[in-house]
């Protein structure tokens, strides 16, 4: 039986050394040269070694333990001894089924990690089927069964946001913020007049501890129930690990019962896990996904929720463990009952307070609009309780949501991916029935499969070549006699398509008589129904966009330079009009964000906000400000000696590129340059990359998520980013991480992109210039905004800001004025020529300001 080793790497005579001891044991047993490990290790068999510090021998990677892969699947331990965090693995690991043993054996290539794991796996005494503990430990909520009528809302906020009062009694180096207790008091008062209320609130108020108070107390109280809606799955899960642990420290809270409501493709498939299980087994996995699997495997015997995204696995490891409408088989699953997705809504059923995301909202709000609210039907997507209670956190990005939730899109391209997978599935059906059914009736089917095949290639072609463009990139709105062709064309497809589901449904009966059994039978079966409901999906798709025309834009967006790849969509228009239709039996919901308020002549400045909100003139609003002073944190500069803005011009990107070049390699590092434009940003690399000596440079692609490349920057002293409209928010970089944000352009849309365009006539019924003022210059102040709140995260932070486009202090623009009055109370934003701004910042720097 193995021995678990630990080591402690040190240097002497030059020479790295290795100080290794039994885990039972504080002293040194033996001490050796990195180079003599092999040997030692190889007459000692199935021994580990848990190393504290950085390994750098490559046999001594091998034999190691992967402590990172415990922390990531098995927990994460805060004890910084080696010793007691190897003993808690250990002990955490005996608590599994000894028969996992048998898995891991085979499925891990030989090294420290498989022995340790193997040999703690071997001392457990749960001797059940491995089988039965995937998913044994999900939590389950129970329904409340009483309120609490005594607590007074108004009351209990202050006694927890008041100065000395609970929430500082709760939370180490808390500080009292003025903008918090109102936040929270605000809140309150609308949840008891049962109203509704947008507040803006200063970024570091602590706004997410402000609404869940309140909100909490309210549930237990009244026995209602609350959705939050945050704007990401990652705010999702602060809120839930972070926020609601606090909550629960205050009075009646502690058994606040609540629940994270994400989308299907985020919870793991148990079903799919098993297959992919059988797929190691057979060594059809590399060795980096078999260790993956490993660890989802220890991971999936002690999870709560089943949710996927806090392991670190690769998005193909993830595509094949996880669930998804196409293949789902609801109730007919037999892991039904221990599926993460059904058990979380069933517990959001059960729940005070249930946290999702906009996107998981609004998809069950298009449930709701299209189907009504029927939460019998097994064919629902997405449930959440029928509840009482709306927070939408992070309020400005509904209209984006709500749009991509409600939008119905065409692509001709993966619609033939679908159909050819359908054929090959088919055929290959076909080869196994024509031994139980009649081979002439298999053949007749066949026949009518190919011939609708080549009716649909015909009817797509026809399609492609009605809305093509000849430029790749480019969006084009289709109205009128444009749409009396092409609506017709989607209807035709639509009608072929009904022939494939017909033979596709007829081929999975078939196969399901088969008495025969066997996995291939199976697996076909399983592979057909998941190719049928996409194909309905599809059809979903079409109808959408060839049904409902009123009050929608429909366009086509040319995707690649190939003349079949281009998407036909069809989003609404009057976003203001449907989000009030939204949840109507919701008798309160609070809209709170940072950028709501948009300074406005003669009004509270909450006008833009009601518009995309779908609230009414009157819906009570609120500003309050920050416990950031903006006077002495930021510095904020535009150059007024550069060329104006310009698409495409290489006047002004010339100008641009210089001066972001001298003020990067004067700040030397935590640093991001903020784009409009891709091409602007891949111009501006192309000039300056090569001159900014040691500094570590993140480029955003079309593609990338911006997690990674803003763990990257945190880990380097001397990172610059160079992002696009995914950096403009959400990127929280506090203290030394940023230090210098310069933004190229003012973020306006193109005010030609077909959705903008018809929102712009929508709000302008008078004309296209009110139009402009009541959505285009709001929505770009907007987002001007947010990118602006990058630079600015805690009180101690300080910044420097430089806008390069001098439109923003240009009095004869319309909106100049009305952006800088939109600006935090106390920025001062100095417009002067580029080298004094090159000057001050390198006065900062000497100061140590920046």
């Amino acid at each position: 039986m193995g021995e678990i080793l630990l080591g402690n790497i040190f240097k002497r005579n030059a020479k790295t050394k290795i100080s290794l001891r039994r885990v039972s044991q504080n002293s040194p047993f033996v001490s050796m040269n990195i180079e003599d490990l092999s040997s030692f290790f190889s007459e000692r068999g199935e021994d580990c070694v848990f190393i504290d510090g950085p390994v750098d021998s490559e046999y001594l990677q091998k034999i190691a333990i992967d402590e990172g892969f415990l922390r990531s699947f098995l927990f994460q331990s805060e004890s910084k001894d080696l010793k007691t965090r190897t003993l808690q693995y250990r002990k955490a690991l005996e608590k599994m089924p000894a028969g996992l043993s048998s898995i891991v054996g085979k499925i891990l290539e030989n090294g420290g990690l498989r022995n340790f794991l193997l040999l703690a796996l071997r001392e457990s005494e749960f001797l059940d089927p491995w089988e039965d503990y995937v998913l044994s430990a999900l939590k389950r909520n129970e329904r409340r069964e009483r309120g609490n009528p005594r607590i007074n809302l108004q009351k209990t906020v202050k006694l927890v946001f008041s100065e000395g009062g609970l929430l500082q009694d709760s939370m180490k180096g808390y500080e009292f913020r003025q903008e918090q207790f109102m936040t929270a008091l605000e809140i309150a008062e609308s949840i008891e007049r049962d109203s509704n209320l947008m507040i803006e609130v200063g970024t570091g108020t602590g706004k997410s501890i402000a609404y869940l108070a309140p909100v909490a107390y309210a549930c237990i109280s009244t026995m209602n129930q609350a959705v939050v809606s945050t704007r990401t799955r990652i705010l999702q899960d602060q809120l839930f690990k972070k926020d609601v642990e606090i909550l629960k420290t205050f009075p009646n809270l502690d058994d606040l019962r609540v629940s994270v409501m994400k989308g299907r493709e985020r919870y793991l498939c148990a079903r799919k896990l098993f297959e992919v299980v059988n797929l190691a087994l057979n060594k059809m996995l590399d060795e980096e996904m078999s260790k993956e699997l490993s660890g989802i495997l220890i991971w999936s015997m002690i999870t709560g929720e089943g949710d996927l995204d806090p392991l670190p696995i690769k998005e193909e490891m993830r595509r094949m463990i996880s669930g998804n409408r196409f293949d789902c088989t609801r109730r007919l699953c037999p892991f039904f009952e221990i599926c993460p997705y059904y058990v979380q809504r069933e517990n959001a059923k059960s729940s005070d307070i249930v946290i999702t995301n906009h996107s998981f909202l609004f998809s069950e709000a298009n449930i709701r609009l299209s189907d009504g609210d029927a939460e019998e039907r097994e064919d629902i997507g997405t449930l959440l309780p029928r509840f009482k209670y709306l927070v939408v956190d992070e309020a400005h990005e509904l209209e984006a949501s709500l749009t991509q939730a409600m939008s119905y899109r065409f692509e001709p391209y993966e619609l033939a991916g679908t159909v050819r997978r359908l054929i090959k599935t088919v055929r290959d059906s076909f080869g196994f029935l024509k031994r139980h059914f009649d081979e002439g009736f298999l053949r007749k089917l066949w026949a009518k499969l190919k011939e609708a095949t080549a009716n649909l290639d015909k009817q797509s072609t026809e399609l492609v070549r009605v809305t093509g463009s000849p430029e790749s990139g480019s969006r084009i709105t289709f109205t009128g006699k444009e749409l009396e062709v092409m609506i017709p064309l989607l209807t035709k497809i639509s009608d072929t398509l009904q022939t494939h589901v017909y033979i596709g449904t007829q081929t999975m009966q078939m196969l399901d008589d088969v008495e025969d059994r066997n996995e291939k039978i199976d697996g076909l079966e399983a592979e057909v129904s998941r190719i049928l409901t996409e194909t309905r999906e599809w059809m979903k798709q079409i109808a959408g966009i060839t049904s409902s025309q009123e009050s929608r834009v429909i366009y086509v967006n040319r995707l690649e330079r190939r003349p079949d790849n281009l998407s036909i969509i069809s989003s609404p228009v009057e976003n203001d009009t449907l989000m009030a239709s939204i949840f109507p039996d919701v008798s309160v919901k609070i809209f709170i964000s940072a950028t709501l308020w948009v300074y406005s002549r003669g009004s509270d400045g909450f006008n833009y906000a009601r518009r995309i909100l779908g609230t009414s003139s009157n819906n009570e609003a609120v500003r309050l400000g920050t416990s950031f002073d903006y006077t002495q944190q930021l510095k904020f500069f535009v150059p007024v000696d550069l060329p104006d803005y310009f698409p495409n011009s290489l006047t002004y990107l010339e100008s641009a590129s210089d001066i972001t070049l001298n003020a990067l390699n004067i700040v030397g590092g935590g640093s991001m340059v903020l784009f409009t434009s891709y091409e602007d940003m891949k111009w501006t690399l192309s000039r300056i990359s090569g001159r900014l000596g040691d500094m570590s440079i993140h480029i955003q692609d079309r593609e990338d998520s911006p997690t990674t490349i803003l763990a990257d920057h945190v880990n380097s002293e001397k990172s610059v980013i160079f992002g696009a409209r995914a950096f403009w928010e959400g990127v929280d970089l506090p203290g030394e991480q940023l230090r210098l944000l310069i933004v190229y352009k003012l973020p306006f849309e193109r005010p030609d992109e077909p959705l903008i365009e018809a929102r712009i006539k929508h709000y302008g019924k008078r004309s296209f210039v009110e139009g402009m003022n009541k959505y285009y210059y709001p929505k770009m102040i907007t987002a001007f905004r947010q990118g602006l709140g990058r630079l600015i995260r805690t009180r101690n932070d300080h910044g420097v800001v430089i806008v390069i486009d001098k439109r923003i202090v240009d009095p004869n623009r319309v909106y100049s004025k009305k952006l800088l009055a939109s600006l935090p109370a106390g920025t001062n934003v100095q417009a002067i020529a580029s080298n004094r701004i090159l000057r001050e910042l390198r006065r900062l720097k000497r100061e140590k300001w920046i």
